[in-house]
């Protein structure tokens, strides 16, 4: 037998695994500081608007169904963004679509 006509075997199952697992970890770092700055940016926006609903009441008292009628829609505000952040974060893509997210 000459060296020519010899098959090699390579074991190629396992090679991309870590390509495949260091995209998705830093695909999911990428949307894990997205969902973290718009938490922070929705949270201080609500803070912002509560203060405002409280000098507003400071000044001019404001009946209980008005309270709850600017309250409550900031806080159901609040609780989307929320829902959209863990949505950031729980969303499955395709290997193609972590990838460009990682590169841009």
């Amino acid at each position: 037998m000459s060296a020519t006509s010899q098959t090699i075997q390579l074991d190629t199952r396992g090679a991309g695994d870590d390509v495949r697992a260091a995209i998705s970890r830093l695909a999911f770092r990428r949307r894990l500081w997205r969902a973290c700055a718009l938490v922070s940016f929705g949270m201080a926006c609500v803070f912002a608007l509560l203060c405002l609903i409280g000098v507003l009441d400071y000044a001019r008292p404001l009946t209980r169904g008005l309270r709850i009628g600017l309250v409550a829609p900031l806080l159901s505000g609040a609780m989307a963004l929320l829902t959209y952040a863990v949505w950031l974060l729980v969303e499955r893509r395709r290997l193609s679509e972590r990838a460009r997210e990682v590169e841009r």
